[in-house]
């Protein structure tokens, strides 16, 4: 998450009940950078760019287009992220909302549906052109099916897979 001041963001997080992972260090050309954790255990890193226009990119295939904290306690989680950055919150639905940081919708927030879940973390969605066929190809590769593919309303399609290392990654048409 982007920052103006990698130090100073650190100790928001501790202030609104997070807590730093691994502090401040240089990512060489790229910025300053940290590893934090929100209170309901979900692990980011705050970013302090060196060019911050970098960091605007808009999606295209294979590139990140969206991020979703899948949190255990959305109105905790919700005020944390309120603390640290200059977001709004718009309502998008039961159970859901997005961060929108000056009318740009930037990610979104949603109560997990599985209560048997032990902590809060980030789902990333990755652009696709072809949501049925890029699954189909991760499932060929050892992929496993944790949500198929489905529609998100008349925002597209999405499907939620888990790669051969464990980790949870979504693809979205």
């Amino acid at each position: 998450l982007g920052v103006d001041d990698c130090r100073a963001a650190e100790g928001t997080v501790v202030q609104a009940g997070g807590r730093v992972c691994y502090g401040t260090f240089e990512m060489g050309p790229v910025g300053l950078s940290a590893v934090v954790e929100d209170p309901g255990g979900a692990v980011f890193h705050l970013l302090q760019p060196s060019d911050p226009q970098a960091a605007t990119l808009p999606p295209r295939p294979g590139g990140w287009c969206w991020a979703q904290l899948m949190s255990t306690d959305r109105v905790r989680d919700q005020a944390f992220y309120k603390a640290l950055l200059p977001w709004e919150l718009h309502d998008m639905g039961p159970g859901q909302a997005a961060f929108v940081l000056e009318g740009q919708p930037l990610a979104s927030v949603m109560q997990l549906p599985d209560p048997t879940v032990p902590r809060s973390h980030w789902l990333h969605y990755i652009a696709v052109d072809d949501v049925d066929a890029t699954t189909a190809r991760a499932l060929e590769l050892g992929a496993r099916v944790l949500a198929p593919v489905q529609p998100a309303g008349d925002m597209g399609h999405f499907s939620v897979l888990q790669d051969t290392a464990g980790a949870a990654v979504a693809l979205w048409t």
